[in-house]
């Protein structure tokens, strides 16, 4: 699930409307993982396995905020950042995920 600059308004908003649907897979994390998202009931909807964190290193916002990582991590989510490892690519064949290593290539 992509959520853009969701912050946790719009959060909130998802979880009414659709509500058992959410559970996803892959959680591409709000806001470059700002303390404004990631709030802890819509984790408890998405109910990731895997928490992506889009974020430039060094970034003057200091995000991801230690908040979200630290609600991602209390609840044993794996979590994936691209100021440290660069670019992030999983594959599907529909049933299983595979993370690839796109130094290999």
């Amino acid at each position: 699930m992509f959520v853009g600059d969701a912050e946790k308004r719009a959060e909130r908003l998802l979880v009414k409307t659709y509500g058992k649907f959410l559970d996803v897979d892959i959680l591409k994390v709000g806001h470059h993982g700002s303390k404004t998202s990631s709030s802890e009931l819509f984790i408890d909807y998405t109910k990731p396995k895997i928490a992506l964190i889009s974020v430039g290193l060094g970034n003057k916002f200091k995000h991801p905020s230690k908040t979200v990582i630290d609600r991602y991590n209390s609840r044993d989510i794996e979590i994936d950042r691209t100021d440290i490892e660069g670019a992030i690519i999983y594959q599907s064949d529909g049933k299983r995920l595979t993370k690839i290593n796109w130094k290999d290539f």
